[in-house]
């Protein structure tokens, strides 16, 4: 069991929500916080293996702002409310380039796509899914905050119908790349009527200091 996120100079955004998931997991007493104050930029995977806590400090890739969902996979997954037990099923889904699959439940509706969350876009409303099998997402909450503030109609729906979906002017979001354009197969690109990369700047502009992880950390945030 796992998180893991883009951290940057010791801030990433969305870290009240990541302690809140390692909570779940194990005692965050426990948890010494001290490489994720390495300076640079990372990509940190914090992991509790049901006695001990360990940090993996692994260097960040480059960020992307758009995504590829090419084909749907029915979910296999044994825990997909817990990050890390179906990892192995999860990178089977996966397709040239990483390229992601719509996981799609036991009646045929669109739960998330394999590591993100997706907010399909209909007009001015940006619907999202909010399936009893979704990973509870740390990045979902604070984009679709972004998107209230510039307007939008937020609503959330049990699951997207495939066929509405597919094509569909769309954002993926995770807490590494934040948010991504959906390109949907070869289909001609639909363009969301936000831009990834504003999502993700104002996200951004709201990143926590690591020290928030801490069992007794007070809020702090990026000056």
């Amino acid at each position: 069991m796992f998180t893991s996120f883009l951290l940057i100079d010791a801030h990433a955004p969305a870290l009240t929500r990541h302690r809140q998931r390692l909570a779940a997991y194990g005692p965050l007493e426990l948890l010494d916080i001290t490489p994720l104050h390495t300076p640079g930029a990372w990509h940190p995977k914090i992991a509790w293996d049901g006695q001990r806590w360990d940090i993996q400090m692994r260097p960040a890739r480059p960020r992307e702002v758009v995504g590829h969902i090419n084909h749907a996979a029915h979910d296999q997954r044994c825990a997909p409310t817990t990050k890390g037990p179906d990892i192995p099923w999860l990178e089977s889904t996966l397709g040239p380039g990483r390229s992601e699959s719509l996981l799609i439940d036991a009646h045929g509706r669109a739960i998330e796509s394999t590591y993100s969350s997706l907010i399909a876009f209909e007009g001015s409303t940006a619907w999202y899914s909010n399936h009893t099998r979704a990973l509870p997402s740390t990045t979902l909450p604070g984009a679709l905050q972004v998107l209230r503030d510039a307007g939008f109609n937020v609503r959330d729906t049990p699951g997207f119908e495939p066929g509405w979906l597919w094509g569909r002017p769309a954002l993926m979001l995770n807490a590494f790349h934040g948010a991504r354009e959906v390109y949907w197969g070869q289909l001609e690109q639909q363009r969301a009527p936000i831009s990834a990369a504003a999502v993700t700047e104002a996200l951004w502009m709201g990143a926590e200091n690591v020290e928030k992880l801490r069992c007794s950390s007070g809020p702090r945030t990026r000056p």
